[in-house]
This record gives C-alpha cells, sequence and structure tokens, in this order.
C-alpha cells in the first residue's frame, strides 16, 4: 500500500517548509538499515537524513540499497552499499570491518542502527571505533526462545534507545530491564505536507471513489465510507470488521454503509478468498469491496468518512491512526500497542468527552467495533467533522515529520557531546535521557526572576532533556538562555483545539519530573491531565509528590520563594537570574538604533506599565523633566516602551529633545544589552526593569501602592526602590536625592567620574 499520490510520495526538497531550520553542530551521522526497499524504517531514515544535512551535518547511510536510492540521495544522504542485509555470521563480521572504515573516513560521530542483524556489526564497530551508538526498537520482534531474546537484544544495547511509541518503551524496559532514561521516546513522524486535506483536489477523491463503485461526492453521497487500509493479512482485522458490519446489517444499522478493504494480499490469496467467502455468507455481497492496493492514500483518506485500524495483534505504532487524523477522519482502533497513544478518547481524561479523536475498541472484538461505527455513523456529517479536526490538531501538535526530527536530532547532539559526556551516557543507568520539564509562563518580571532557578535546573540535570512550557512572547529569551533543550510556546491556549494539543503533547513528554515556576491555577491543573503517570512535581498542584506548602508563601519575594520551593526537591544552589551574556558581540544587535551606546553615557527610561493598572505609574510629564535633567549631566535619555507607550513617549521628548525614543523598535534581548551598556536604569514596575536589573545595570524602580517592592521588586547587582503610595505626588527632587545617595548620580547635578 502506497503513501503518495499519483506521482508517489512528495520527495523532500529546499522548499517542504515542514521541516525546520535548524542549526545543527554539523555532525556526521552514519545510519545503518538493512535495505531501501519500501516501509516505515527506510523512509525514516530517508526523513532523518535530510534533517541532519539541512542541520550542517553530514548524512551517511550504508545499506544494500533499493528503490529509495533517488529519494535518499534528493534528501542530501550518501548512501554506501554493503550487503547489510545479511544473517550471515560471517558476513555480518565482515560488515564490522567494513564499517569501521567508513567510521574513521568519513569522521562519524554517531552509528545509528536500524534493524537487528546490522545493528550487531554497527555496535561492534562503533565501540572499536569509541564512537556513539543509538538503535531505534521499531517492533516488539517475537522471542519465543533465548537466543530469539538475545538476538533481538542488540537493539536494547544502544548508549540510547530510541521506541517509536511508549508501548514499545514499555516493552523494551520490561523485556531486557533496561533503565528508563536510556530509551528514548520518539514516535513516527508523518509529512504534514503530504497528509493535509487542503492539498488533494477533488478530483483525486472522485476518481479514488469511482474506483471503489461509489459514484457521488462524500457530501452528497448519504452512503457512509468505512475504509480499513492495510495488508490483507489476519493480524490487521479485516475479519473483525466483516464480522462487525453484519453486526450492524443485523441491527437494522447504517443503512447502505460500505466497507472498504484497502491492501494487497502479498500473495495471501487464501486469505483473501476467506474474506470474500465471509461477505458472501454474511450476505454483505457489494458492501464489503476488497479494492487492492491503493497508491493515493491521502485521497483514500478524503474518500472515506471513517477510518478503521481493528489490528488483533498490537502495532508498535500504527501509522494509520495518525495519517486519518491529519486528514480529518475520525478513527476507530484496537484497544492496544501505540493507538493507545494515537488515538485519544473520552476515557483517557474524565470530564473531556467532547476533546476525543476517535474511539478505541477491545482487540478482535466484533461487538465493540460495530458499537462504535454505530456511534460514528450517528455523529452525521457535522459531528465527524468536528472529531476530525480535533484528531488533525492533535497529530500536527506530536507527530510530524519535523518534530520526529528535531527529536532524533537532539539525541544525536546529546550523545554526541563532550567525552566526559558520552562516557556518562554510556554508562547506563544514569540521566542520559532523562525527561524534565519546567513551566514558566510569564509575566515579563516573573519570567526574569526564575533565570535563575531555571539555571540551577540545569545544574542539576546536567545530561537531561529539559522543555520549557512558555508563552510565546518569552520564547526567543527562553532559547538565548542556553538552559533549554526544547522550548514550548503553547501554555496558555486560548481555544479547544489548542487545549486538546497541549493535553495531548504533555501526556506524550514522557516527563520524569516538572518544576512548576508558574505556581498557577492553570499550571497546577496540568498535574492533573497526567493522571494515571503522573511524575514527580514541584509546586502547589494537589497531590504532587514534592509540594511547595509554606502557609506565607505568597507573602515571600519571588526569588526567596522559588529558592524554598527548589529547596524542597533537593535544589540548594540558585543564583540571582543573571542576562549579561545579552552584552557579548552577537547575542542581540543594538547597532541599528543610531548611537552608539560604547561613545557616550546614556540612561533608560521605562515610562509604562500594566495598561489596566494606571496607579502603577509616575506621570510622563514628571519623566520628561527628569530626562531633561539628565541631559543636562551629560546623559542622553534613552525611552524604552511597547506600542502604548507610544504617547508617553512623545512627551518626555517634548520635554527633553536630546531623547531617542526607542519604543516598539527591541526585544528583550536588546532591552537587556542596552541595560548592560547604560549608566543607569530607571521605571515603574514593569518587566523591562527586570531584564536591566538582570543584566547587571543600576536600577531604580518606582513604586505605588499597588504592588509591593518586599514581594515583586527587581534584583541585581545594584537596585533601589522608592515607594509611596500615589506616584502622582511623587516630586522629581525626591526622585534625584535616591539616586544621588545610590551614587548613580552624583551630587550638585554632575555626572559622577569612574
Amino acid at each position: 500500500m502506497g503513501r503518495g499520490g499519483k506521482g508517489g510520495r512528495i520527495q523532500l526538497d529546499d522548499t517542504n517548509k515542514t521541516l525546520r531550520e535548524t542549526p545543527g553542530p554539523g555532525l556526521t551521522v552514519l545510519q545503518v538499515i538493512p535495505d531501501l526497499a519500501a516501509g516505515g524504517a527506510e523512509r525514516t531514515t530517508i526523513d532523518v537524513a535530510h534533517a541532519i544535512t539541512r542541520a550542517g551535518g553530514r548524512a551517511i547511510v550504508a545499506s544494500c540499497g533499493g528503490r529509495l536510492e533517488g529519494e535518499l540521495r534528493a534528501a542530501g544522504g550518501e548512501l554506501i552499499k554493503i550487503p547489510a542485509h545479511t544473517k550471515n555470521p560471517y558476513s555480518m563480521m565482515a560488515n564490522v570491518i567494513r564499517l569501521l572504515h567508513i567510521i574513521e573516513q568519513y569522521k562519524v560521530d554517531v552509528v545509528h542502527a536500524r534493524s537487528r542483524a546490522p545493528a550487531w556489526s554497527a555496535m561492534i564497530a562503533a565501540r572499536f571505533a569509541g564512537k556513539p551508538f543509538v538503535t531505534t526498537y521499531h517492533g516488539t520482534y517475537n522471542a519465543n526462545l533465548p537466543l530469539k531474546r538475545w538476538y533481538n537484544s542488540v537493539m536494547a544495547r544502544g548508549d540510547l534507545v530510541i521506541a517509536n511509541s511508549r508501548f514499545i518503551a514499555a516493552h523494551v524496559h520490561d523485556t531486557y530491564g533496561l533503565a528508563k532514561p536510556n530509551i528514548v521516546t520518539i514516535p513516527r513522524g508523518t509529512d504534514m505536507s503530504l497528509f493535509n486535506p487542503d492539498m488533494v483536489d477533488h478530483a483525486r477523491v472522485k476518481q479514488m471513489r469511482e474506483g471503489w463503485g461509489i459514484t457521488l461526492s462524500p457530501s452528497a453521497d448519504e452512503r457512509v465510507v468505512v475504509l480499513l487500509p492495510g495488508r490483507l493479512t489476519r493480524w490487521k482485522g479485516q475479519t473483525v470488521l466483516i464480522e462487525a458490519a453484519a453486526l450492524l446489517k443485523d441491527r437494522g444499522r447504517g443503512g447502505d454503509a460500505v466497507f472498504i478493504l484497502a491492501g494487497p494480499d502479498q500473495g495471501r490469496e487464501a486469505y483473501s478468498n476467506e474474506l470474500a467467502r465471509m461477505t458472501e455468507n454474511f450476505g454483505l455481497a457489494g458492501r464489503v469491496r476488497l479494492v487492492g492496493d491503493v497508491r493515493d492514500m491521502p485521497a483514500a483518506y478524503l474518500a472515506a468518512d471513517v477510518v478503521v485500524a481493528p489490528s488483533i495483534e498490537a502495532e508498535a505504532f500504527g501509522r494509520v491512526a495518525v495519517e486519518a487524523q491529519a486528514m480529518g477522519r475520525p478513527i476507530i482502533a484496537a484497544d492496544h500497542g501505540g493507538a493507545r497513544e494515537t488515538v485519544l478518547t473520552a476515557a483517557d481524561d474524565p470530564g473531556a468527552e467532547g476533546l476525543a479523536t476517535g474511539w478505541r475498541v477491545a482487540p478482535g472484538n466484533a461487538t465493540a467495533l460495530a458499537d462504535a461505527l454505530s456511534e460514528a455513523i450517528d455523529q452525521g456529517i457535522g459531528g465527524r467533522a468536528a472529531t476530525g479536526a480535533l484528531g488533525q490538531a492533535h497529530v500536527r501538535e506530536l507527530y510530524s515529520l519535523e518534530e520526529m526530527c528535531e527529536r532524533t536530532l537532539n539525541v544525536y547532539r546529546r550523545v554526541a557531546g563532550s567525552p566526559a559526556s558520552r562516557r556518562i551516557v554510556a554508562a547506563r543507568g544514569l540521566q542520559g535521557s532523562e525527561h524534565i520539564l519546567v513551566i514558566k509562563l510569564g509575566a515579563l518580571g516573573d519570567f526574569v526572576q526564575a533565570i535563575g532557578p531555571m539555571q540551577a535546573i540545569r545544574k542539576q540535570h546536567p545530561l537531561a532533556h529539559i522543555t520549557l512550557l512558555t508563552t510565546e512572547p518569552f520564547t526567543p529569551l527562553a532559547w538565548a538562555l542556553g538552559i533549554f533543550d526544547a522550548v514550548w510556546s503553547d501554555g496558555r491556549p486560548r481555544n479547544w483545539p489548542d487545549q486538546i494539543s497541549l493535553v495531548a503533547r504533555l501526556r506524550s513528554g514522557e516527563f520524569e519530573r516538572v518544576y512548576d515556576l508558574q505556581t498557577s491555577d492553570r499550571s497546577s491543573a496540568y498535574h492533573g491531565v497526567l493522571w494515571p503517570r503522573r511524575p514527580e512535581w514541584s509546586g502547589i498542584a494537589t497531590g504532587c509528590s514534592h509540594p511547595h506548602d509554606n502557609p506565607d508563601r505568597d507573602a515571600m519575594h519571588t526569588v526567596e520563594r522559588q529558592r524554598e520551593q527548589l529547596a524542597s526537591i533537593g535544589i540548594s544552589d540558585v543564583p540571582i537570574s543573571d542576562l549579561s551574556f545579552a552584552q557579548t558581540e552577537g547575542r542581540a544587535d543594538i547597532s541599528q538604533f543610531g548611537f552608539d551606546p560604547h561613545q557616550a553615557p546614556f540612561a533608560l527610561i521605562v515610562p509604562g506599565g500594566s495598561p489596566h493598572r494606571p496607579a502603577k505609574r509616575w506621570p510622563a510629564k514628571s519623566y520628561g523633566t527628569l530626562a531633561a535633567h539628565f541631559a543636562a549631566c551629560g546623559i542622553r535619555p534613552v525611552i524604552l516602551g511597547a506600542g502604548a507607550e507610544r504617547e508617553s513617549a512623545d512627551i518626555i521628548m517634548g520635554a527633553c529633545p536630546e531623547a531617542v525614543s526607542l519604543v516598539d523598535k527591541t526585544d528583550f534581548l536588546q532591552i537587556a544589552a542596552l541595560a548592560g551598556h547604560a549608566r543607569l536604569a530607571i521605571g515603574n514596575d514593569t518587566g523591562p526593569l527586570h531584564l536591566a536589573a538582570a543584566a547587571g545595570c543600576p536600577s531604580m524602580v518606582l513604586f505605588s501602592s499597588e504592588s509591593d517592592p518586599r514581594r515583586c521588586a527587581p534584583r541585581g547587582r545594584l537596585v533601589r526602590t522608592l515607594s509611596v503610595e500615589d506616584l502622582q505626588d511623587l516630586n522629581l527632587q525626591r526622585v534625584i536625592g535616591v539616586l544621588e545617595e545610590a551614587g548613580m548620580l552624583t551630587k550638585n547635578s554632575t555626572l559622577e567620574t569612574t
């Protein structure tokens, strides 16, 4: 059964924007696979090769080749032909020598094996060469005899083992006792540019339905079309679907529903004939149709109303469920294997009945399948479309080709780190692939004050894969910190498709520990959605493993509160947030602002604040008078703020023509870089002052009774606060006096010299 459209599978090239341009370390990765015939592992090899080359690396594939060689070359990969398919012990040892030569000649950084026979050769070669060895465990691999179990065990011998589902990860752990931190779950990626309803024209769908003997379009034909894609083999569950169709017929349900069995028999004529006889015996002739191999699967999914995957044996991943959801079709799958992760039902999250993407039914149970089909049919066109839309959001978030490739590259980067890191990872059982989640959603000041705790968490888990859950405004700053392996910017979803995506993402993260630095009702609720496999949790969520239960926590300063929270989970060394790195050349471009911060002293003025809390603002007219005072002292005022502060900036520049307005022109890193060069910064209780303080800039913050500096004042090398009941009553001379007392200005209105 093919995956592409009329012309075959879409080639990966530089116009395929589903793959992110990810800066990479220029690693050379050797993937070893028996052949390049069509198949999931083979196509994943090509997808990853493309990601490696786009990340600036070199992708080598050792294989005996096959019909996908052209696709590998188009993806930027290089094929070196060896008899990697052989299971002959002597030939396998000869492959060790061949692979050693390849590793040496091409200066390979990481060796990645994707099948058992070549994995033995690749492992021995990697160990001799002192290179990291990674495996991908693609299936359960039958192991009825001890010798077969030992043969299969090579796939669990990688420095890191990639499992294509949590089901497989649990199988590897249970079968071989492999420590969970050494197993990385990376689901198979689906090309969302290929499996995209918007990319399939009506003519392709019409041709598909006509080929099935269904002449009208899906919207005009009242008959429900049920599709079961998969080669004709008993374990795929075709007999179960026929029995379910018969039950629907006996119940008088389903009307004229048509059941399409799409897939080649691959020489299993006896089974194909058995299916035909079952169809006749149940009186389903014309309603159950065996249509053979289907090459245009995107069109096939759109030609159906419901897709089923009733496999009798557990599938390691089950791409049909993901592809069907990507095409916006409800899915009914057997309740085992990878389907338990890819198909969401109301039972997964009690109270979330409206967020199901399909149904899971007992394997081999025709009655349960008939019940689910009846529900899907009763939904009608609108209900099925709503379920399909949820499925689309779900799989596009978690099972995209981009996501798979990015996570695989992260595995390569991790094992190919410093020699010390490699030895630790190879020691097994340590934290080489521990998954940590940090939650910090905002606001800006709170985020800045959490940087110190974030740095302490990284120090506590130096080799872990740490993900930050935050919101979009803080994503660039989060990446710039160099702390996180992944940054998720969807921490505050605004609608139900985004909510279901985030829930699914959190549940698939396989986090061993969560540090909730937000400690809000929203972030605490995320603890609940991880039931029943809740990780260690530091925060205030009810029932969490490491609660910060100090009854006075809300009266504490944010910094002290987070230090105490982390101390309760064993992290005692928490530094003050430090953004001084922003001054490093190349980290933040401030040359575009039209003045040289290195030549003349300047001061940052931040006149803004929360729009809904005007009492937190000193009047712009007062800032204008202060700016004129700075200019008289030889200090150039520079005004910062968001677009809403333009009016305030105009007032300040009206009072001080020498002032420069950078309102709505700076990002967070640029503010920190400017602050690192500034003589001082002054402003209201607002986020940019936290950036300035963390960058080491002498800072003065003005507070009214609306906020308490004892709980939220910026922390830094030199920070002064001035607190009054009403900022409207604060006079200029008092502000200048505090600046002089702090040493930020010299007395008698002259510029301090150093």
